[in-house]
């Protein structure tokens, strides 16, 4: 950073800072903090490369902060987290070799029959459209992830709690083949676990991530609790005073 970006040079410049003599933890101290307003004043400065290289993607928040927030990512950080990602959830029983059946924004075309629903072979992911959760639509998609054999669900909260809202309206038996409920991008709401896992029977896995991909924080076999993994990205949790 000290060598190839502008911003960050200037940075360490104004507070007296050598990247040589990070040492310890207790050194990150003196490093100077950031946040929104810096990424988006001075985003091409604090690059340290070039970003219309075909080794970089440009990406953005979700924008749960009020606004999107827009940056650049190095096209390999997206494999580094699915491998993050696979191995949380093989901690509640996913193998990959296991279908998922996926409610998460994916926008899913209709095929000739007008069942809003794709498949990837590769990864043996099944999406069904989140955007078309009306009844008749969901009474197809519980029909056809019945037949996918073992797998997990991989949802949106609210996707889930759509379908679970809907197996208990029509006194529907949920298939018998979901062996978990991986949950991400939202909060997951007592009331919405306690129904969700009531409704399918299973456990509901709740995950943490962000678009920066820099944390990543997972629920595990034995609590509901978030474990930041350690070898992801350096953590820092600052209190409203920035210590």
């Amino acid at each position: 950073a000290s060598e190839k970006s502008i911003y960050y040079r200037n940075a360490f410049q104004a507070v007296g800072f050598n990247p040589d003599d990070l040492k310890t933890l207790e050194d990150f101290h003196r490093l100077p903090t950031i946040d929104r307003n810096t990424v988006r004043d001075h985003l091409p400065q604090m690059c340290t490369g070039l970003t219309n290289g075909s080794d970089v993607d440009y990406a953005t928040t979700g924008g749960t902060g009020g606004e999107p927030l827009a940056f650049y990512l190095t096209k390999q950080r997206s494999a580094i987290e699915y491998a993050y990602l696979t191995i949380s959830w093989k901690r509640v029983g996913y193998e990959l070799t296991m279908p998922l059946a996926v409610f998460r924004g994916r926008i899913v075309k209709p095929g000739r029959d007008g069942f809003y629903y794709q498949y990837d072979p590769l990864l043996k992911y099944h999406y069904y459209s989140n955007f078309h959760m009306t009844d008749d639509n969901m009474g197809k998609y519980l029909d056809h992830l019945a037949t996918l054999g073992l797998c997990f669900l991989h949802v949106y909260p609210s996707s889930a709690m759509a379908l679970a809202r809907f197996i208990r309206r029509n006194h529907r038996t949920p298939p018998a083949n979901i062996r978990g409920i991986i949950a991400e991008s939202e909060i997951v709401y007592p009331d919405q676990r306690t129904l969700i896992e009531s409704t399918f029977g299973t456990r509901l896995f709740s995950l943490y991530g962000h678009s920066e991909k820099l944390v990543l924080a997972c629920e595990c076999e034995h609590s509901t609790d978030y474990h930041v993994w350690p070898t992801y990205g350096y953590f820092e949790l600052l209190d409203p005073g920035g210590h």
